[in-house]
């Protein structure tokens, strides 16, 4: 598992960066979807509103939907993620 340092609004964390730390399904493709995941998190981690983090990262989530990006573990990673970079709890609702 691939994880780098990334710096949000609030501080650094540590966000994953391959299929493996992202927990998605080990398909053709996974590689491309786990690196725009990875590039759709730092964006939201540094979005100016918390709307927009939370638009930014579900939208990605929404494209990578057949590598298992709307499971709970992927999605657990970048709330969890999120809310440390942002400094505040942080939910990614999908209904």
């Amino acid at each position: 598992m691939l994880y780098e340092e990334h710096e949000g609004t609030a501080g650094k964390t540590r966000i994953p960066v391959d299929v493996d730390a992202w927990q998605l399904y080990d398909l053709p493709g996974a590689d491309v979807a786990a690196a725009e995941l990875t590039t759709a998190l730092k964006a939201a981690m540094t979005a100016p509103k918390q709307a927009d983090a939370a638009r930014i990262m579900l939208t990605a989530l929404r494209v990578a939907f057949e590598f298992g990006a709307m499971d709970t573990e992927p999605r657990g990673i970048a709330e969890r993620c999120l809310s440390k970079a942002r400094g505040s709890g942080f939910e990614l609702r999908v209904w």
